[in-house]
């Protein structure tokens, strides 16, 4: 037995020694993490995702905490107030204040470095315009990826009954209108409750008319660019259309509602985004030809006939530590690759703005919008962000565009409402710890009445004479405070009948007259 002991305990120290052994050690913490939380919408966010876990493969000690929220505007803005940056993102924010106090990192040494595949520069990859929404002072402060471009969609069998081929001016669409009337076709389908698709629109009008340099001036609210001859003649075209080419009780239908007619051949033509085929994905019949076609133009247009109007979704580089920093643009450069807008396009048949993405990588409905970009020398539009929230502008343009749109004010006072918004607008942009003071003498006038009376009450101070008990009895059963001692007795006894002629109208209209000893009061 002496023997065996020592060798029992070794055998089971052993045995045992699997189980007791120290844990294997924890995988690394990276080295660097980016932080980019993306809006969620109607592009999702699984792409993203899959592109941030190829950018960690390629990145060793690089994690990538790429996450998306509906709200993340709101959580961004509260996170910007307290100091707490993101590494990028593509949230409405105000960007140009951040760009102006330099929280936005320049990304234009990256976009003219040469690199990629074929070693062009970056800022070769993006289709013409794409960079010049965020192009400040020579420099760019965002890129664009997703893109939402503005057509006319038509229905081809419609058109090819008729005999009618896409139009390339104003005065052939309108022409089209009245042939499609005469057939007893309506001509476009329109969304009433949600009227800004109007905008679009009017938006091209007026950038064919104005042409670039005018468009632009009129984003930035320079004096006479609402109230002149080409906003006017945009507003009026705008009106004609609401009047006469929109189907019928347009103002009740949602867009969805808008869209289903469309799709079920009740409309020939309908102004809508590209994501027009993935938002009515399932709802569209099998046989339905679907057709698209760039906004027509004036035959003396200052604008560019093949400039194409569009929205995007920008990323933005915050300034943070130079390696995150560096590493963030080395991440959307990826990303915005062409291979990476071929994978998106395909998963969900939607444009970026990437060069070189064939019509084939589309479907068959997004044909022609495909060729709409493939065929665009510019953009314009209004990219969210692009200018600091002008509220006061904001809501008069809302509540204009309902009046134009329903017939209630003409287009030239639609131009002089929107002017004198602006100019407001632009005041307060300019000035904007100037407080304006309206109506002091009445402000004056009511706080010096309330003085008065307060003094009259505390001057006229009197025992009251005591209710009535049939009235002391209805406070009591109404559940109102005995004001006996805090007030006159004349005004006591006002506030006592005030409040039995309002409790018995509660009861009688409550069915509840002749259940409480109720007495009416003269």
């Amino acid at each position: 037995m002496p023997r065996r002991f020592p060798i029992f305990v070794c055998l089971a120290f052993f045995a045992s020694g699997p189980l007791m052994a120290a844990p294997a050690p924890a995988p690394p913490e990276p080295a660097l993490t980016l932080e980019i939380p993306l809006f969620l919408g109607g592009y999702g966010i699984d792409f993203f995702q899959e592109a941030a876990r190829d950018f960690e493969q390629s990145h060793p000690g690089v994690r990538v905490a790429l996450s998306g929220d509906p709200r993340v505007s709101d959580k961004l803005r509260i996170g910007i107030m307290e100091g707490s940056f993101p590494n990028a993102t593509d949230a409405n924010l105000p960007w140009a204040q951040l760009i102006a106090a330099g929280k936005i990192a320049d990304l234009t040494p990256l976009l003219d470095a040469p690199g990629g595949v074929s070693g062009a520069p970056w800022r070769n990859s993006f289709l013409p315009g794409a960079l010049e929404h965020w192009q400040v002072g020579g420099r760019v402060y965002a890129v664009p990826f997703p893109y939402a471009v503005d057509v006319v969609f038509y229905n081809k069998k419609i058109f090819r009954e008729v005999g009618l081929v896409p139009p390339k001016t104003w005065n052939q669409f309108l022409s089209i209108c009245d042939q499609l009337k005469a057939r007893g076709c309506a001509p476009i389908a329109f969304p009433g409750i949600y009227r800004f698709y109007a905008d679009m629109i009017l938006r091209a009008a007026y950038y064919n008319l104005a042409g670039p340099a005018g468009y632009r001036a009129y984003e930035e609210l320079e004096p006479g660019t609402r109230q002149n001859p080409a906003f006017i003649r945009a507003a009026a075209l705008t009106q004609r259309l609401a009047r006469e080419d929109f189907q019928e009780g347009w103002e009740g239908f949602t867009h969805t509602g808008a869209q289903l007619a469309f799709f079920q051949g009740r409309c020939a033509m309908m102004p809508n985004g590209s994501w027009l085929i993935s938002e009515m994905q399932g709802k569209i019949p099998d046989d339905f030809e679907l057709g698209a076609f760039n906004f027509p133009v004036f035959p003396d247009g200052l604008g560019d006939p093949h400039a194409i109007q569009v929205g995007s979704q920008y990323y933005f580089v915050f300034q943070r530590d130079p390696a995150t920093t560096r590493l963030t643009m080395e991440f959307l450069r990826e990303l915005t690759s062409q291979d990476s807008a071929r994978r998106f396009t395909e998963k969900l048949d939607t444009p970026t703005a990437i060069r070189g993405i064939a019509p084939s990588v589309y479907s068959p409905r997004m044909q022609d919008v495909a060729s709409v970009i493939a065929q665009s020398t510019a953009t314009y539009g209004d990219p969210p962000g692009a200018e600091p929230p002008q509220p006061i502008l904001q809501q008069a343009y809302s509540d204009a565009r309902d009046a134009l749109l329903s017939g209630r004010i003409t287009p030239e006072e639609f131009a002089a409402q929107l002017e004198a918004a602006a100019v407001r607008s632009r005041d307060l942009r300019l000035h904007p710890d100037h407080i304006e003071w309206r109506h002091s003498g009445a402000a004056f006038a009511f706080l010096g009445a309330l003085c008065g009376a307060s003094i009259l009450l505390f001057l006229t101070r009197a025992a009251p004479e005591q209710p009535a008990p049939a009235r002391r009895e209805v406070h009591r059963l109404a559940g109102f405070p005995d004001f006996s001692g805090a007030v006159p007795a004349s005004l006591c006894r006002l506030r006592a009948q005030a409040q039995c002629r309002s409790f018995y109208l509660v009861t009688l209209s409550m069915g509840w007259r002749g259940r409480l000893p109720v007495r009416r009061m003269a």
